[in-house]
Parts: structure tokens; sequence; C-alpha cells
């Protein structure tokens, strides 16, 4: 299978993933979706974050209630979602960040707004999924 790129090294999965962020190109940030239970005054003590070299990038944060969550940019072709879902603190293999400046949720959820506020559109390779995971990453670093 030929990539969107014209070379033949990656599997029909990755090519397709490829073909999927470019159907993506242009598309704004539609929602911001958080499912479990956190609070605006729950602590974040720590996160770890991965990008993949091919398709996605997301930040998963833990509160100091326990409480594990994963934050990234999801595509549905034509739109773009934000969620922080509930998730499984899996750390193996992942550089864990313990948070020293005190953050709570909603000081992280209001500049997630402002990412999604600035954020423009969508472009494969430039500014996708993994630079989103790159912004918040950062910002959770500047508190530890």
């Amino acid at each position: 299978m030929t990539n969107l790129y014209g070379g033949t090294n990656l599997s029909p999965v990755a090519c397709r993933v490829y073909y999927n962020d470019k159907q993506l190109n242009g598309s704004k940030i539609g929602d911001f979706e958080v499912s479990g239970s956190i609070d605006d005054d729950d602590i974040i003590s720590s996160f770890y974050s991965r990008t993949t070299g091919l398709c996605h990038g997301w930040v998963v944060f833990q509160t100091r209630k326990g409480t594990v969550f994963r934050c990234h940019l999801v595509g549905i072709p034509g739109m773009l979602i934000i969620r922080v879902e509930t998730s499984e603190w899996k750390p193996t293999g992942f550089e864990v960040s313990t948070l020293k400046q005190e953050l709570v949720w909603k000081t992280l959820k209001n500049h997630i707004r402002v990412v999604i506020k600035n954020w423009g559109g969508y472009l494969c390779g430039i500014h996708d999924c993994r630079h989103f995971a790159a912004d918040v990453d950062a910002y959770l670093k500047r508190h530890c």
C-alpha cells in the first residue's frame, strides 16, 4: 500500500492513519468533553505524556485523590474534540513528572480552553493531536 507521501514502507494501518489525518486538515476544535468525576478544585499531582510517531498524542494526569485522566485531541472527519476521560495509570516506559507548584483542574481546564480558542485549523504533521499533547505537557511541566 502506498502512503500519502508516496512511500511503501508503512503498514496498511499506518497508511489509513495518515489518510484519516489528512481528512481532518482545516478542521477546528468543536467540542470539549470531560467524562468521569473531576472537580474544579482537584489538585493535579503528577502526569506523563506520550506522542506516537504516526498518529496520536495524549497526556495522562493523576489527582491527589488518585483519580487518573487522559487528555487528548480526537479527530472525527470534519470535527475535532478535546476529550478528558478517566483512564489507568500505566507509566511503564514513560517519564513521570511530579508537580511541585499546586495546580488545580480548573486552571488546567482554563488553559485547554485558551488552546481551543487559539487553535486554528488542524494540519496533519504540523498542527495536530501530537502538538496539542505537547502543549498540555509543556504547560504542566511549568508547574514542576
